[in-house]
């Protein structure tokens, strides 16, 4: 499987095993995959606290005072295509895996 790197501060040293945690020789879609090879913390574990918008990830948090500012929006740093999915590695440990329809998944393997 080919990654892009969409940032100077992407490397495989960055992403660590990650890209290791899928294959395209495995029938099963991203996020199963991600699932069954990432067993630390409770496998894939999606989190609905971002909204995706053309492969940049914003914090969908409400802008709450108390809580400081809205989190910076992470642009991808690697991107790689599983069949008709895109997976995208941002920093902090974040991937997301979009569909076709647009619908997306985010979770953290860190």
């Amino acid at each position: 499987m080919s990654w892009q790197m969409k940032s100077p501060h992407a490397s495989a040293a960055v992403m660590g095993a990650i890209p290791t945690y899928i294959s395209v020789d495995d029938p099963r879609p991203a996020r199963e995959q991600f699932d069954a090879h990432y067993a630390f913390a409770g496998c894939w574990s999606p989190t609905r606290s971002f909204d995706l918008v053309d492969g940049v990830l914003y914090s969908n948090r409400p802008d709450n005072p108390e809580d400081g500012p809205p989190d910076e929006p992470l642009e991808p740093l690697s991107q790689c295509r599983l069949r008709d999915e895109v997976i995208r590695f941002y920093r902090h440990d974040w991937v997301s895996i979009e569909q076709t329809d647009g619908s997306f998944e985010v979770a953290r393997l860190d």
